[in-house]
């Protein structure tokens, strides 16, 4: 549920563009919200002008790195 209709009418843009509905929403939705970014580990999603990577993020796994 939203209560922001050009979010969804920009998802479902881009779905048809064969972008993920979900991602696309939560993109419009921050960007209308005025967030500046939107961080994503998704490449594709990344593509969106409201989502920037996160590349190189460092993700450290076991229990030496606790």
């Amino acid at each position: 549920m939203t209560d922001n209709r050009q979010a969804v009418l920009n998802a479902i843009v881009d779905y048809t563009n064969g972008y993920d509905f979900a991602d696309a929403m939560i993109g419009h939705h921050n960007n209308l919200r005025k967030c500046k970014t939107t961080w994503t580990f998704d490449k594709k999603a990344a593509r969106l002008k409201q989502f920037t990577r996160l590349e190189n993020f460092p993700l450290q796994c076991g229990a030496d790195h606790i």
